[in-house]
């Protein structure tokens, strides 16, 4: 999230009455008008430093110090915190040891109950909405 969506999207919650607001990622809007959950794939970045990319100078440290601050803001002040293995719950945990109880693992995957929609009646409903 850009510096330009931090004061946009506070801005368009408030506009648009949320109940919640779900960061797909880590990055969740540091001002905030209603409850947020967010989802933390992994921590590699804050696991393997070197993995940034390959900077100079200040804009190295700004990048890390960007990612830290943007990590600590999303799982301090999420209501929930949801992530999709036991191995990127660990590492959160590891990190941040008081955030258990906000803590859930949900894994990727696709139900049964999906499947590819052959019939065009549906698809044309489906477009008219």
């Amino acid at each position: 999230m850009s510096v330009k969506e931090q004061f946009l999207l506070p801005l368009k919650l408030l506009k648009d009455k949320l109940d919640l607001f779900h960061a797909t990622c880590f990055v969740t809007p540091v001002i905030h008008h209603c409850p947020l959950i967010v989802t933390i794939h992994d921590l590699q970045l804050r696991v393997n430093r070197d993995w940034f990319p390959p900077l100079r100078g200040i804009r190295k440290y700004s990048a890390r110090g960007y990612y830290d601050f943007m990590n600590w803001n999303a799982i301090t002040y999420s209501r929930k915190i949801m992530t999709v293995s036991n191995h990127t719950r660990k590492e959160i945990l590891h990190y941040f040891p008081k955030i258990d109880h906000k803590l859930t693992v949900i894994y990727h995957g696709v139900n049964s109950s999906f499947y590819p929609v052959r019939s065009m009646d549906v698809i044309s409903r489906v477009k008219e909405k």
